[in-house]
């Protein structure tokens, strides 16, 4: 059965890609994958909402991370796992019940760069840092918009 859907009253909203550089950013949302994605292995998409101390425009958006579950990149959520000590690394050498909800609300920097897609206008997230790391533009000295 159709869906019927009234497109008049849409408006158009465009997001400009952010400049290059640190954000302060706290974890807002962790979806699980229903199945597998590209790399054949279920994943957790993490949200941060971006927080004061980037430039105007840039507080309350959002972006993501893919942690794939494929050995090979399970290193990343392993990393953040440690980062906000809801795990030790003994604790990750086999296996291990992960809460997503005890990522809420996770404080971090991260290190925003161009999309990985020109076609896009999402910032990618190339490092994930600690809370207490600098802010800043990338293309100056680190400290300040």
């Amino acid at each position: 059965m159709p869906v019927k859907i009234d497109f008049s009253q849409s408006k158009e909203t465009t997001f400009e890609v952010l400049p290059d550089g640190n954000y302060p950013a706290e974890i807002s949302d962790v979806i699980e994958s229903d199945g597998p994605g590209p790399s054949g292995f279920a994943y957790l998409r993490i949200q941060w909402t971006l927080g004061e101390g980037g430039p105007e425009g840039s507080v309350g958006r959002k972006v993501s991370r893919i942690y794939s579950f494929s050995p090979g990149a399970l290193w990343a959520l392993k990393q953040l796992l440690i980062q906000h000590k809801i795990a030790t690394a003994e604790e990750l050498a086999k296996k291990f019940d992960l809460d997503v909800r005890a990522l809420y609300g996770k404080k971090n920097v991260l290190k925003l760069g161009p999309p990985s897609d020109a076609s896009t206008t999402f910032n990618e997230v190339q490092q994930v840092l600690d809370a207490d790391a600098p802010v800043g533009e990338s293309s100056g000295s680190g400290r300040g918009w």
